[in-house]
């Protein structure tokens, strides 16, 4: 094992790589889209609250810098993000 990580309490719902392969980008299952850089010594998530219901899908385009996520907030609602 490389490493491990407490992401979320609330169950991760959704899971991606970024195309850098230096983070990994979670849905929750409290709404949160979570980044956490793996690579770096103690380094803290960004976390985005983006949903009400529990995050469905995480997609990372691969030289944007973008995040798409989906959500079961009963809408339909589809967020894209920049994180970079």
């Amino acid at each position: 094992m490389l490493t491990s990580m407490m992401i979320s309490q609330d169950g991760i719902t959704s899971l991606n790589i970024s195309a850098n392969n230096n983070e990994l980008i979670s849905g929750t299952g409290s709404g949160e889209v979570v980044i956490w850089n793996y690579t770096a010594v103690n380094s803290q998530p960004v976390r985005w609250k983006l949903h009400q219901g529990s995050v469905t899908s995480v997609a990372v385009s691969e030289n944007n810098g973008l995040i798409v996520s989906s959500g079961g907030d009963g809408d339909n609602k589809v967020i894209v993000t920049k994180y970079k």
